[in-house]
């Protein structure tokens, strides 16, 4: 009975122990902020002026203001812990349109499709079809064209008036079907021709066509893009009014509806020459940054006016890049090319921005990438230029496990380039307890 008692309450100790610590733990989790910056490059003084802003929020709510000096290595919260601060919503990201061409443009519920009449002629109700290859020109003299509306600005549109934007598109972009744009479908019918699955295989002759692009102004602005192995050069763009090239279709507010009639091509583009075209509107949504990869991989700007579609400026960006990244930040926008290799590679510009204006301020041409290893992950990045010394800082908001438990963001790098390349980087590890990974709200600033 005595070894029972006394093992009792050896168990009473230990358990209080454990609680003890376990609050003590969770306090200490929620009310500090741990850190530790390595200088990887250059000095703390490169650093100068340069400040960064970190605010965790956790349930929506406003947990720190953190900030950091890189020139000095401290951090600072100069309005400390609050787990009642202010509630954060998510904001709005940047909406596009998107318009399906060909074999996508059958499966949206709205547009007529003589394939599923072909096929439940041929299978009857309540059967199934399967491994059917079909050629989208035994259907189609010209590309059958619709909006997806579940991506787009339209969605409030009822079905007629999808029905009646998607005729309109499809008599302003006619496309010719070539021989060959063939698919591997499967399909389940019910009764009355009701359609309950369908699985589609594209083979190697598949010609992926979509429209896809942002408003501006009041406009939607649109360019193709092409998902198949042809490239633009294996259509023929000849019956479209304008062309090839930067599309405008002029949204009427008072109506609530597209003016069609206005649609037009405001930059023409050789399609046989064309390998890539990338659209951003500007940071004060006036103006499109519209950026084209001609056939030797050089990319250019082409700063183009929302409200009347004129282009006010053309600029070269990069001489090589497969994909192109544009990132407004108020009054600079930051380009980015990606090139692969051997090895991934980055290039950046960053120029001053102001309507109807871009200027270049800081070029970095090959060498930018961060220091990570394969468990690292980029959450996210932010950028500040100072215009007057001529440098850029790209900030990383890091993961350095992708999936633990309770995972979040755990580290900061911290890179400042020049004309001359890099100059300074800095990784700061963290010890952010309370977080969403949703809202990390980071931002960078020169003062």
């Amino acid at each position: 009975m005595r070894r029972a008692f006394a093992l009792l309450c050896a168990l009473l100790c230990l358990a209080a122990a454990l609680l003890a610590a376990g609050n003590a733990a969770f306090d200490r989790s929620g009310d500090r902020v741990y850190f530790s910056g390595d200088v990887l490059s250059g000095e703390r003084a490169d650093a100068a002026g340069l400040s960064v802003s970190l605010r965790p929020v956790f349930d929506g709510h406003l947990y720190w203001d953190l900030a950091y000096d890189p020139s000095t290595g401290r951090l600072e919260s100069p309005n400390g812990f609050d787990p009642d601060r202010i509630r954060y919503s998510s904001g709005a990201g940047v909406l596009e349109t998107y318009i399906s061409l060909g074999w996508e443009a059958l499966f949206d519920g709205i547009t007529p499709n003589p394939v599923y009449d072909y096929l439940y002629s041929l299978a009857g109700p309540n059967s199934e079809w399967t491994g059917a290859t079909l050629d989208l020109s035994d259907f189609y003299d010209y590309y059958p064209v619709t909006v997806r509306d579940y991506y787009s600005l339209i969605s409030s549109l009822d079905e007629d008036g999808l029905r009646s934007l998607n005729d309109a598109l499809g008599d302003f972009f006619r496309i010719p079907v070539p021989s060959g744009d063939e698919v591997t479908l499967s399909i389940a019918f019910g009764e009355n021709a009701d359609v309950f699955s369908t699985s589609i295989t594209y083979g190697d002759s598949y010609r992926g066509l979509n429209l896809c692009g942002p408003r501006v102004a009041g406009s939607d602005y649109l360019a193709f893009e092409c998902s198949g192995t042809q490239g633009f050069a294996g259509f023929d763009f000849s019956h479209i009014p304008g062309g090839f090239g930067i599309y405008r279709l002029p949204y009427d507010i008072d109506l609530g509806q597209y003016a069609v009639d206005g649609l037009e091509c405001v930059l023409p583009l050789d399609p046989l020459t064309t390998e890539d075209i990338t659209l951003c509107p500007s940071s004060d949504g006036d103006y499109l940054l519209a950026a084209v990869r001609d056939s030797s991989g050089a990319w250019t700007l082409y700063l183009i006016e929302g409200a009347s579609g004129r282009t006010v400026q053309a600029m070269p960006l990069f001489d090589e890049g497969e994909e192109l990244f544009i990132e407004p930040q108020g009054n600079f926008v930051v380009f980015t090319a990606v090139s692969f290799g051997r090895s991934r590679s980055q290039s950046l510009l960053a120029a001053e921005y102001s309507p109807g204006r871009l200027e270049a301020a800081v070029r970095v041409d090959g060498g930018v990438q961060p220091a990570l290893d394969d468990d690292t992950y980029v959450f996210e990045t932010v950028y500040a230029l100072d215009a007057s010394s001529r440098r850029l800082a790209l900030v990383n908001l890091l993961w350095t496990e992708l999936y633990p438990p309770l995972s979040r963001p755990n580290a900061l790098e911290i890179g400042i380039y020049s004309a001359d390349g890099l100059e300074y980087l800095e990784r700061v590890d963290l010890g952010l307890p309370v977080w969403d990974a949703d809202y990390p709200r980071l931002s960078a600033s020169f003062g």
